[in-house]
């Protein structure tokens, strides 16, 4: 299974003997990660399938877990994101919307301590909450008391090297934990992630810089409780017809 093109010599050169052997089966987890592959080693004998990341049900488990419970609701909408701060995951225009919807509380889970710190000697909004590193067993609730999940990517989208873009070819496992979640979805509309998003099926997909199309976006889901309802639930199932672990493994075994 590889998620990008290697460029490090040795990893390349690794790469292409692999996918140079006609009894190989290569995973990769976009169409577009599948194409640049197939342009940059021209006499491919591996059968390369495209399987996206995935995730463990957190709504089913949720029903399931006697703690949820002790999860207590604010009195304002939660609207979150989860992941790393690194350049191009789209933190700063959380916070450019934050300013202008004051009567919500935006949640941003994840990070390590430089780039927390960086933001929260930054933003001075009081309805922004950086909540850092969490437990993974603790994910799945704070995700079930937010109101919207966000995917807020850029145009360029970076590692913690902060030079290496992955927005072309990237299926971050955040949309598979969101869809897995039943909850409502906005999404930057880039092209990699209209693979597995559709605008007003399974999300609502906008322009990535574009301030009042996110506002509009947040504002529709909580206006229209009946469209919310609806993105939620056809993500969900997407998710359970797609996107578990264990559809990914029998998609393997079946291509063996």
């Amino acid at each position: 299974e590889t998620h990008t093109v290697e460029k490090i010599e040795i990893r390349s050169y690794l790469q292409k003997k692999i996918l140079l052997k006609d009894k190989m089966l290569c995973v990769v987890i976009t169409n577009a990660l599948k194409e640049k592959i197939k342009n940059k080693y021209k006499k491919i004998l591996a059968n390369i399938i495209v399987l996206p990341d995935c995730s463990i049900d957190n709504f089913n488990l949720l029903k399931k877990n006697k703690n949820k419970k002790k999860l207590k609701k604010n009195k304002n909408k939660i609207i979150s994101y989860f992941g790393h701060l690194y350049k191009g995951r789209g933190i700063e225009q959380i916070i450019n919307i934050s300013k202008i919807l004051t009567q919500y509380d935006f949640y941003i889970i994840g990070g390590d301590s430089k780039n927390l710190n960086f933001f929260r000697n930054k933003v001075l909004n009081k309805n922004v909450f950086f909540l850092g590193y969490q437990n993974f067993s603790d994910i799945k609730f704070l995700i079930d008391k937010s109101d919207i999940l966000l995917c807020p990517y850029q145009k360029n989208v970076f590692l913690k090297d902060q030079k290496t873009s992955t927005v072309s070819i990237m299926s971050p496992l955040k949309i598979f934990e969101y869809m897995s979640s039943n909850k409502p979805i906005i999404s930057s509309n880039l092209n990699v992630l209209k693979e597995i998003l559709k605008n007003n099926i399974n999300c609502i997909m906008v322009n990535p810089v574009n301030l009042i199309e996110w506002k509009n976006a947040i504002l529709k889901i909580f206006k229209d409780q009946k469209f919310s309802n609806q993105i939620s639930l056809n993500a969900y199932n997407n998710f359970k017809s797609n996107y578990t672990w264990d559809k990914r493994v029998k998609k393997i075994l079946n291509n063996l």
